[in-house]
């Protein structure tokens, strides 16, 4: 889940350079527009929708996981670190900034920072191979009676609500 939030935090902000470069249609707003058959723009708001929501479902396992597994709480703060650190990495490294990946025409600005997910749903994304991870949150709507039963004093997930990721030394 960490990998996959940080290949999609560097596929929104490289998209700019990526289309100016190559348009090769191997990013995850191309795979947005494909799919849905929206525009760059409204693939870019789709995108963070996402993002927000597996953000969401990362901070409530993890609560979860600390909780059940202290011994684990180093190992998921650093997988939080992780993903802080690729973001602001890659707001700030000029191979994701600028058009030529050296400087000149920026590729990206970013718009700011939110307060609160775009989407506050608990529902699986509707992406088969990852939409799984859902079931290891006992919030989620969809958890099935199985998947209870099999989670109920089994400590699998990780879990909880608008807590933000605190960036690297802070």
């Amino acid at each position: 889940m960490a990998a996959t939030l940080t290949d999609w935090e560097t596929d929104v902000i490289s998209f700019g350079k990526e289309t100016a470069r190559t348009g090769d249609g191997f990013n995850l707003i191309d795979a947005v527009c494909q799919e849905t058959g929206c525009g760059a723009d409204e693939a870019f708001e789709r995108a963070m929708v996402m993002w927000d929501r597996m953000m969401t479902l990362f901070l409530r396992l993890r609560d979860r996981l600390t909780a059940e597994l202290p011994q684990l709480a180093g190992y998921v703060a650093g997988l939080g670190q992780y993903i802080r650190g690729v973001l602001d990495w890659s707001l700030a490294t000029d191979r994701y900034v600028y058009l030529d990946g050296l400087g000149g025409t920026r590729a990206f600005t970013p718009g700011g920072w939110r307060d609160t997910p775009r989407d506050t749903s608990t529902d699986p994304l509707p992406i088969p191979s990852i939409a799984w991870w859902w079931r290891y949150d006992p919030t989620a709507a969809a958890v099935s009676p199985a998947w209870q039963r099999l989670l109920t004093g089994h400590p699998i997930g990780l879990s909880t609500a608008a807590a933000h990721i605190a960036p690297p030394g802070r």
